[in-house]
């Protein structure tokens, strides 16, 4: 078995790593699988595995993280785009991104496109019975009956304490852009003044792992303003943990509605689960051929801040943008491409042989 040192991050490579040994003696790997090759201490990683004819690789591990690399792009608030790709390969999730790379200058025997595992952990619960284990479709609903025996199946972890709905069973999730910079809680409090009159709102947003703050500024501002009393519930989740998968997941599977500050892996998670997406008009700072963000990136829905409220209710009452997400949901995640798990282990395995190690 070949042994590989691995920087799991998001839950990218949870179901992949016990395929192989794991190291964390990057000279004794094999090979190094990492999510990007442009900051410390990957960039530094990648090189001295080069150094020593260990493959480097790199597994896309969100929707937009090639921009890093995508030639014209200029982002005014983190300084992405154009950058070169370094390691000896990238695994992109769908056809776009693997697109983006190649124009952007990489060869295209250095991509691969793999589906992505994030989204095929949110296409299956695993379920128990008497200790066994099985996969089922996450749309076969929370109960499940086995069809041999008629048993039904129980969620291995049990479910966390999710909201409930309104009457009309429409729950509507709000998932701020991780960025918590002064500039980004100020946009994302710009958005949260607008709809956090809307009843049945719930907030889950990611752990400010940027700066390694101990606490989600945007969520010690809304409890500064007492907003988790107009609220139903506030979440945080460490989108480092594999846990993270599986909250957001549980909460899709109730959402009428995802409201993102910006268009992302969210946005890409909700396609793939058929749930509808609005993202507000605001400016990020993202430039491309005198482009936005939202001319570049795709959402479901769009609207001015001031007609939120009015977006809103026309969404819950007459969705038609089902057949969207699906193209979406293949273009950009790769849904299509089978299992991922098993083709990212392909694409390693040939690089393995390529360098001799296999």
């Amino acid at each position: 078995m070949n042994k590989g040192m691995f920087r799991n991050f998001n839950g990218i490579l949870t179901h992949l790593i016990p395929l192989y040994e794991k190291t964390d003696n990057l000279l004794l790997s094999d090979f190094f699988l990492t999510w990007n090759d442009l900051v410390s201490p990957n960039k530094e990683n990648v090189r001295l595995a080069q150094k020593h004819n260990i493959p480097a690789i790199i597994i896309e591990h969100g929707m937009k993280a090639v921009s890093d690399y995508e030639k014209g792009l200029k982002d005014t608030s983190l300084n992405m785009g154009g950058c070169k790709l370094i390691a000896d390969h990238i695994m992109t999730w769908g056809d776009k991104s693997k697109e983006i790379m190649i124009e952007s200058g990489a060869s295209p025997d250095k991509v691969t496109t793999v589906g992505s595992p994030i989204i095929f952990d949110y296409q299956y619960n695993y379920i128990s019975l008497d200790g066994e284990k099985k996969k089922v479709p996450f749309n076969a609903g929370l109960k499940v009956i086995d069809p041999e025996t008629k048993n039904e199946w129980t969620l291995v972890d049990g479910e966390r304490s999710l909201p409930t709905s309104d009457k009309n069973g429409n729950l509507i999730l709000f998932m701020p852009y991780h960025d918590w910079t002064k500039k980004g809680i100020e946009k994302t409090t710009l958005i949260w003044e607008k709809i956090k009159h809307i009843p049945n709102i719930f907030v889950a947003a990611s752990s400010a792992y940027q700066n390694e703050l101990p606490e989600n500024p945007f969520l010690e501002l809304l409890k500064e303003k007492n907003y988790n009393k107009r609220i139903q519930k506030i979440i945080t989740s460490d989108i480092r943990k594999p846990t993270n998968v599986d909250l957001v997941k549980n909460l899709f599977k109730r959402a009428k509605l995802v409201i993102t500050a910006i268009p992302g892996t969210v946005n890409g998670i909700a396609w793939a689960m058929d749930v509808p997406t609005l993202v507000p008009e605001i400016e990020w700072g993202w430039v491309k051929n005198g482009k936005r963000i939202l001319d570049i990136w795709p959402a479901d829905y769009s609207c001015k801040l001031d007609n939120i409220d009015r977006k809103v209710e026309d969404i819950l009452k007459d969705d038609t943008k089902e057949k969207d997400r699906l193209h979406y949901a293949k273009y950009f995640m790769g849904i299509d491409k089978g299992n991922p798990i098993e083709n990212m282990k392909k694409c390693i395995d040939n690089q393995l042989k390529i360098k001799g190690k296999k």
